[in-house]
């Protein structure tokens, strides 16, 4: 039997949860998103993305839908649900339905809150890492200024990706004019360099991923290999003995070659096994 779907309230068959076409979500992509990843019914730094859900709701001026839902009950509910050893939760909420299209809105719009549970890959193994490492295409990073904002609208995340996948690489890896490493259309990217281990600073072009600050909590507590904030470029990254990139879904991705530069020896390194080593042992230590 297919887990049920939570949709206003209510845990129904996803093939009977509906939305207005006229939802703001629908039309303007008014909203924000989360995506918890779960191992064995377990949710991984579930108050980290719940913080990050209500700050982001109030970013947008959606203050209404803060606390008005037990999202851990929502979450508890839909793993109880499902029998996969791996998943995620993928939480939506928008700013609900106007009788009239407009760019403007109201402050008495009632909220679409919408949840389901979908299977992910096995969480990579030190013991067992990839079978092939990622391939990565630069671009220049042409999305909005506030990409640190967990928005629905991701147009310009999806072009990116998909222009990487349409010329035979993995993911795309964005930039700024300065060659100023943003992030990857759906990941934090992370580089090995001379013995530490470095991660673009957060700023609003960038967005601040539960799995980074966590990989970096982790890091910091368990490791002896230092972890630097700072501003690196394009060519940081081709010259970097190691390039991961981090997400709910990925966890801790190797990167083996970008563009048609080979990043190290273009294998697993060996601060990727350390790193997701530690990771798998911890990543349920921390709230």
């Amino acid at each position: 039997m297919e887990p049920m779907v939570y949709l206003n309230g209510q845990f129904l068959p996803k093939e009977q949860a509906t939305i207005s076409p006229m939802d703001r979500g629908f039309l303007f992509g008014d909203g924000i998103y989360e995506v918890i990843p779960c191992n064995n019914g377990r949710a991984i730094a579930l108050e980290r993305h719940l913080d990050r859900l209500e700050r982001n709701l109030s970013r947008i001026k959606l203050n209404q839908a803060i606390g008005q839902t037990d999202w851990r009950a929502v979450i508890d509910t839909l793993l109880s649900q499902s029998n996969l050893a791996s998943s995620g939760i993928y939480l939506q909420i928008t700013r609900g339905v106007a009788e009239r299209r407009h760019h403007t809105y109201t402050n008495d719009l009632v909220p679409t809150e919408f949840a389901y549970v979908f299977s992910t890959p096995p969480p990579p193994d030190a013991l067992k890492p990839p079978a092939q490492t990622m391939r990565l295409k630069s671009q220049l990073d042409l999305r909005w200024q506030q990409c640190d904002i967990k928005v629905t609208a991701l147009l310009g995340n999806v072009m990116h990706y998909q222009q990487a996948i349409d010329e035979g690489f993995d993911e795309a890896l964005l930039y700024t004019q300065t060659h100023r490493i943003t992030e990857a259309a759906a990941s934090n990217v992370f580089c090995v360099i001379d013995g530490t281990i470095q991660t673009p600073t957060l700023d609003e072009r960038l967005l601040p991923g539960v799995t980074r600050s966590l990989l970096i909590d982790i890091l910091r507590d368990y490791s002896h290999i230092p972890v630097i904030e700072c501003d690196l470029t394009l060519a940081d990254a081709l010259n970097a003995d190691e390039v991961w990139l981090t997400s709910s879904t990925r966890e801790i991705a190797p990167v083996g070659q970008i563009d048609e530069h080979r990043i190290g020896s273009g294998d697993v390194g060996s601060v990727w096994r350390h790193a997701i080593d530690l990771f798998q042992t911890h990543k349920f230590d921390y709230p």
